[in-house]
């Protein structure tokens, strides 16, 4: 399957999940952020395979970070992980040194110099699982298939069960 075929069905999958995790877990939890700011990469890896839509597909995916910064902000604060994620993704897609220079100064200043998002700024092509790209390590499965968060410094939602 080409890429952008990919791209299609991984976009057309988060919009699904997001829609569930608002229904379920409510438009402002941390996890239903995460997935919107999801979507809105798969928008942007989309929009950069020259598909029809580009140009609406970047412009969507740019809204989509804007709220998520806005949200995340009031809900888990300037320097949340999160927070600095959905900022340097907004960069990335504006392609803005100026912006990603600040996130960045951010991120070191939160997190430290040896933190993985320090050590590793944004770059092109780097979004969600889907569009050719394997999951990242957000998530690992454990016998069974039940999923464990690994995201540092974060609680698992409800739903997920602990390995242990």
């Amino acid at each position: 399957m080409s890429q952008s075929g990919e791209c299609e069905r991984a976009v057309a999958t988060w919009e699904s999940v997001l829609a569930d995790s608002e229904r379920v877990l409510g438009a402002d939890h941390p996890d239903t952020l995460l997935v919107r700011g999801n979507l809105a990469a798969g928008l942007l890896e989309r929009s950069e395979t020259g598909e029809a839509g580009g140009a609406a597909d970047r412009e969507r995916a740019v809204a989509l970070w804007e709220s998520v910064i806005g949200d995340a902000r009031r809900v888990l604060g300037d320097d949340h992980p999160d927070t600095l994620l959905a900022r340097s993704n907004l960069a990335r897609a504006h392609r803005s040194v100026e912006a990603t220079e600040s996130v960045l100064a951010d991120c070191v200043r939160v997190l430290g110099p040896g933190h993985p998002r320090t050590l590793t700024p944004p770059r092109p092509g780097k979004g969600p699982p889907g569009c050719g790209r394997p999951a990242r390590g957000d998530h690992r499965v454990r016998a069974g298939g039940a999923r464990q968060h690994a995201g540092a410094g974060r609680r698992p939602p409800a739903h997920v069960e602990h390995a242990g």
